[in-house]
């Protein structure tokens, strides 16, 4: 056994400090888990959350890929592909035709599992229904691997103490908590953009340095072309992402010999080569996500007779001729008569609901005002600045996704921040990222003198960051949603 000096110096300098933090950081996550489960878990608290739990609870069943939801909408589409149509009118469930398959297929593994069962107590009492919470933690799970990566590549991308407050700050914010409790798959959706963002940074890091290496931007490439495709089987709209990261791969390297490496200058052969291996991780990334999502295009038009099933039919809802809900609410819509120009006037009106109603609300907090005040200063990295572009115009075709494909969901303006139409919440931890880097760049501009300054500074900008949080725990206690 060591002596006791050697475990000391482990703890406080050596590998040991490492394995404390973890500890630390893991036994305080999980204490507000606990929390949040038993303090303000009010089951499920959106209705697309209640359509993913029910048919991942069909696929758990062996039912398939089945749902209980009927929508006259659905049911037409079916009606369109399947003759004759008059026995799928008699069934109970019919294949479903809103949600992409990764979430639920995801839940369905984890309600195997499910201690709880789905019986209700004979007298029909109870506070918390047992399999709600088991999502909760599914998804609070999710949440947890969400920080660990954000942390991970705010390191990457600053430095430790920019990893730490990013982690902290995000771990903080009440939104992302609500959202584990909605049982839909923002969570994931999150999970799945920090590891498009880990490929990404990946692949602008490969295209640095003294050594940079064409196969490596290649390889990053193709993860990342998977990540998309992961993320478009989560959630639709997310398949609007591979234009940017496409561009993003495509446009990777500086032209400028010399310029964005620490190492020698590359002659005319080497930039040719690391130019065609940025266009072939491109390519790639396209032919991976056309590879994953792909197929289930073909599943929903064989089914359904439209690439995106009912789903995509979120274009018409809120317009004048489909108010509300209309469209799914019909047998027989008539979309023959449908002036486009309602869908322009729709994504306007609603990017000033987005833009200049509640963008602080949809991102989770102030941190998206330091990202964007952040824009105008260039950072030395030059693949921070490229890759702080791709997160811009990520979040650009995201609020046109939401602009568009606004349906009732949003209407309550209380809950519309939890819903899963609120597209700009998985790209969060990006905007908290560079939203910290500029806090850090600006504490050591301060020349604050003492290091207990600036970090007293750092802690009060994550406090700040972290009030709705802090002020929750106050009574009177809320519910997860208002």
């Amino acid at each position: 056994m060591p002596p006791i000096q050697e475990i000391i110096h482990s703890l406080e300098q050596g590998a040991g400090r490492r394995w404390l933090l973890l500890a630390v950081t893991l036994v305080c996550f999980l204490g507000i888990g606990v929390v949040m489960d038993t303090k303000f878990a009010r089951n499920m608290t959106t209705p697309e959350g209640m359509e993913a739990a029910q048919l991942a609870r069909n696929i758990a069943e062996g039912k398939g890929y089945t749902t209980g939801v009927l929508r006259p909408l659905s049911i037409r589409l079916i009606q369109n592909v399947e003759k004759p149509a008059s026995p799928l009118l008699k069934e109970s469930s019919l294949p479903d035709l809103h949600n992409p398959p990764l979430y639920p297929v995801l839940l369905a593994g984890w309600l195997k599992l499910n201690p709880f069962g789905y019986r209700i107590s004979e007298d029909g009492s109870f506070r918390l229904y047992g399999p709600d919470i088991w999502v909760a933690i599914f998804n609070q799970l999710l949440l947890g691997t969400a920080a660990f990566l954000t942390y991970r590549l705010a390191t990457r991308m600053f430095d430790q103490t920019a990893g730490w407050l990013s982690a902290g700050i995000f771990a903080s914010t009440w939104l992302f908590w609500q959202l584990t409790f909605t049982g839909h798959s923002s969570v994931l959706l999150m999970v799945l953009s920090l590891s498009l963002a880990h490929c990404l940074f990946r692949a602008g890091d490969a295209s640095l340095g003294e050594d940079p290496s064409g196969a490596r931007i290649i390889r990053w490439g193709i993860m990342a072309g998977a990540c998309v495709g992961l993320m478009a089987l989560t959630r639709y709209s997310a398949a609007w992402v591979i234009i940017p990261v496409a561009l993003y791969l495509a446009f990777l390297i500086n032209r400028t010999p010399g310029m964005e490496w620490s190492g020698p200058s590359l002659d005319v052969a080497s930039l040719g080569k690391l130019a065609s291996s940025r266009l072939v991780s491109a390519a790639g990334a396209v032919a991976v996500f056309l590879l994953l999502f792909g197929p289930w295009v073909v599943r929903n038009y064989q089914v359904a007779g439209a690439p995106f099933g009912a789903a995509g039919h979120a274009i018409y809802m809120g317009t004048e001729q489909f108010p509300g809900d209309a469209v799914e609410r019909l047998l027989y819509p008539d979309f023959s008569a449908f002036d486009y120009h309602e869908v322009r006037r729709k994504v306007i009106n609603n990017l000033r609901y987005i833009l200049f109603g509640d963008l602080t609300r949809f991102a989770g907090g102030w941190m998206v005002l330091f990202f964007l005040v952040g824009l105008l200063i260039p950072y030395r990295r030059g693949v921070l600045n490229r890759f702080r572009w791709f997160l811009v115009l990520t979040l650009g075709f995201m609020v046109l996704a939401m602009a568009g494909g606004r349906t009732p969901l949003s209407d309550n303006r209380d809950t519309a921040d939890i819903s899963s139409e609120n597209l700009i919440a998985p790209f969060s931890p990006l905007i908290f990222i560079y939203g910290v880097g500029l806090l850090l760049t600006l504490v050591d501009q301060m020349r604050v003198g003492h290091p207990m300054r600036g970090r007293l500074i750092q802690g009060g900008a994550a406090l700040l960051c972290s009030l709705p949080m802090l002020m929750a725990f106050f009574p009177p206690l809320p519910y997860v949603t208002p």
